[in-house]
């Protein structure tokens, strides 16, 4: 038994009785295996690609797989590598995340979203997003509050001076 280099291909080949040589098994087609390669990485991005693409760090992308935002298949040598669909994931992520949504919520939120950055209803979701929405408005409230406040404290001390 022998290993053989033919064309594109690596054989696994025994020598026969009349002396020719007859392959047992194609071990690795060299050419299949390039051209495979090449598709997988088309549709592969690696973190620091889909950081850029998103204008999100390289940091904030392993918090978010982390905790169970996103996920990443890992290449051979441990590299993140993400397909096209992820980097819509992230921006909605970075979205919900400005409307203050907690990770916690949005991990529950991600799995009712369109294409389209909608929601669809999902059980339950709906009320918490109600409830995030009021907090929202007793902190509209409270920071308004504040700001009447504050715009009578500058327009005191302008009339002292």
């Amino acid at each position: 038994m022998a290993v053989r280099v033919d064309n594109q291909r690596i054989l696994l080949v025994m020598n026969g009785d009349s002396g020719g040589i007859r392959p047992l098994a194609s071990v690795l087609n060299v050419g299949t295996m390039a051209r495979s390669s090449r598709v997988e990485k088309r549709g592969a991005m690696l973190i620091g690609q889909l950081a850029k693409r998103t204008g999100t760090s390289e940091r904030l992308l392993r918090y978010y797989e982390r905790v169970g935002l996103l996920t990443a298949n890992r290449q051979p040598n441990g590299y993140r590598d993400y397909d096209d669909a992820t980097e819509q994931t992230v921006r909605q992520i970075r979205a919900l995340l400005a409307a203050g949504l907690s990770t916690n919520l949005i991990r529950q939120v991600l799995p009712c979203g369109n294409a389209d950055g909608s929601l669809r209803p999902c059980p339950g979701v709906l009320e918490k997003l109600r409830v995030q929405l009021a907090h929202l408005d007793q902190r509209a409230n409270e920071l308004a509050q504040a700001r009447q406040t504050l715009r009578q404290a500058i327009a005191t001390t302008e009339q002292i001076e």
